[in-house]
């Protein structure tokens, strides 16, 4: 299934460009009334976005140098790097991008005759294991957007060769990674078909905050919430990519609230996250008051 997924998700990148151009040619002034709208509803909560995302920053620390995602057992983890890649991917870095794409196929790629396989982590001295299902998710994700944002042509034939069944399945997974997963795979398509999305925020709008969210986030053992952080991230950017308003300041405002005692006691997410975190903070930004947008360069 995750497999198929993936090449779908390539082929209907064809799809997209098709969709964007018929989207860039119709009036200019047809969604302005949702964007307005939009840009009301996130104002109120700005200035906490500016605050988050200066700190974010800082402390989370996104480079092009796989060096500096080194963690203190001296590996660079693939849970960290595709996040980062997707981000650059995502914001038209492209020199930065293609620095990781490269590391990515150096370091933790292993060839198995005509497919590739993916590694959990990388250190000089140790020997390849095999990543694990959303580890392939994630990168494949990336690689999309690597191809799809940058052009990159190197990606999509990476990502053509990825078997994301040799990881198995997410056996034992509960709801909140599905939630995530298929939030994720919705905002791939989201453009072009947005009942995917639409039916991912049904099925949050009962299991966000109830009891067995809460159950879940404690028995996942992470610190920081980033379970339900990666999913309020995402769910976030479905909002703003359906121009709803409601939704994606309901999520957004969750997401700022789980985040505020990173700030109050300076702590830290892990970079996968915090990557994450950024790119929807970034997306906020350009969506809300035009006194809050983001630089023409990306900058923030």
């Amino acid at each position: 299934m995750m497999r198929a997924r993936f090449g779908l998700a390539l082929a209907g990148c064809t799809a997209f460009i098709t969709v964007a151009a018929g989207a860039a040619a119709q009036p200019s002034n047809s969604s302005a009334p949702s964007a307005a709208a939009m840009r009301r509803a996130l104002e109120p909560s700005m200035e906490r976005v500016l605050i988050l995302e200066r700190y974010f920053g800082t402390v989370v620390g996104l480079t092009k140098h796989p060096s500096r995602m080194t963690r203190s057992d001296g590996f660079v983890y693939l849970s960290d790097l595709a996040p980062v890649m997707r981000q650059f991917a995502e914001l038209g870095e492209r020199e930065s991008y293609l620095a990781l794409r490269q590391f990515l196929e150096r370091g933790m790629v292993r060839e198995n005759g005509a497919e590739v396989q993916l590694s959990r982590r990388y250190r000089a001295d140790a020997p390849f294991e095999l990543a694990t299902p959303s580890g392939y998710l994630w990168t494949g994700k990336a690689l999309l957007e690597g191809w799809r944002s940058l052009g990159d042509t190197a990606s999509a034939q990476l990502l053509a060769r990825i078997n994301p069944g040799a990881a198995g399945t997410a056996a034992g997974r509960g709801e909140m990674y599905k939630l995530s997963t298929d939030c994720g795979d919705a905002l791939d398509v989201v453009r072009s078909d947005p009942a995917p999305a639409r039916a991912v925020l049904v099925r949050a709008r009962t299991f966000v905050g109830s009891p067995a969210a809460r159950k879940e986030q404690l028995a996942m053992g992470v610190t920081a919430a980033e379970g339900e952080v990666d999913l309020l991230s995402c769910l976030t950017r479905v909002g703003l990519a359906l121009n709803n308003p409601d939704v994606a300041v309901r999520y957004l405002d969750r997401m700022l609230d789980v985040l505020q005692p990173l700030l109050t006691h300076s702590g830290r997410t892990d970079l996968g996250t915090g990557a994450d975190v950024l790119l929807t903070l970034h997306r906020v930004r350009e969506a809300g008051p035009k006194w809050s947008a983001p630089s023409p360069a990306g900058g923030r």
